[in-house]
Order: structure tokens, then sequence, then C-alpha cells
């Protein structure tokens, strides 16, 4: 009985000394107290109106920063069912911005399907053009304006330092027993 408890005793041990070793690694290269920023951020949501009479809601979210750039679209479409994929890459130039990335649709017939796809945006006009593609020659753009809707894009702009969140408050300290 001993030797079994001794034993349990040692491994749990051990696996609390690995966990914390390991739990709280830093990235060597980058300062705590830096975060990412991101150089340019690009949002469309609304529905696009199609010159055919079809309509699709749209969701774009995008970010770029110096090394990544992360993101969704989505987009519901009756005739083309419901996409949700990752945006990989984003440029934003003279009102217009560009996008890339891949990701799964699911065809209104139940069937997932894995696509890429590109998209163009026009901040201006609220021209917007995606352009899906998938495996065997499957491939359609949906083109047109989105209205009701918007379409941002640019630098984030500068926060001041009261409009960011306080930090987290401190845990309280246990009320003295009575």
């Amino acid at each position: 009985m001993r030797k079994a408890l001794a034993i349990a005793v040692a491994v749990v041990a051990a696996a609390t000394l690995f966990s914390l070793g390991t739990a709280y690694a830093e990235e060597p290269d980058r300062p705590k107290d830096k975060k990412d920023r991101p150089e340019v951020v690009a949002i469309a949501i609304g529905l696009l109106n199609e010159a055919d009479g079809d309509k699709a809601i749209v969701d774009f979210r995008a970010a770029k920063g110096d090394e990544r750039t992360g993101g969704n679209l989505r987009f519901y479409s009756r005739e083309h069912g419901y996409y949700n994929g990752a945006v990989r890459r984003l440029t934003v130039e003279d009102g217009i911005v560009k996008a890339a990335g891949g990701g799964g649709l699911w065809r209104p017939d139940g069937t997932r399907t894995r696509v890429r796809f590109t998209a163009e945006f026009s901040v201006e006009s609220k021209l917007v053009a995606i352009k899906v593609q998938g495996r065997e020659g499957y491939e359609y753009t949906m083109e047109g304006k989105l209205d009701p809707g918007f379409i941002r894009a640019g630098a984030p702009p500068e926060r001041e330092k009261e409009q960011q969140r306080p930090d987290r408050p401190k845990a309280r300290e246990p009320r003295a027993a009575r």
C-alpha cells in the first residue's frame, strides 16, 4: 500500500512540475508590453444585390499587421449556399479592398465543398465581386452592390488612453473570519 501511494505521489509531483515548466512559455523575440496592432482593417457588411435579382448576405472582416493577415468572409445565398472561410491575403489601395482565402461552402443541397475565394470591395461605390473556385471546375462569381450595407477600410484609428479598457481589477482580499 505504501509503495503504491509513493508511486502515485511521485507521478502527481512530476506532472505538476512538468506543467509548471511549460504552461507560460513566452515568445523570446517579442516584448511583453508590445501588442500587435493592425496596419490595415477592412469591414463590409450588408445585402449584396446582383443584377439578375439574386441576393446574398455578406459579412467580411479582416486585418493585416506586420507579419500576419487574418479575418473572415461569410455569405449566405439561396442559389449558392452558406460560405464561411478565412482571409489569407488583404490589400487596400485607393478605396479598393482586395482579399483572398479559403474555407467551406455548404451548398443548398447540404453537401460541403472546400473552396477558395477572391473578393473585391469598393468603399466609395459599394460594388462587390466575390469569385469562388472549387475542385473539378466548380466556379461562380457574385457581383453587385452592397445595399443596404457599408464598407470601411484603412488604418485603424488611434485610441486615447481613456478609451481603452481599464486593467482588470485584482482579486479581493478574503474576508476575515468572524
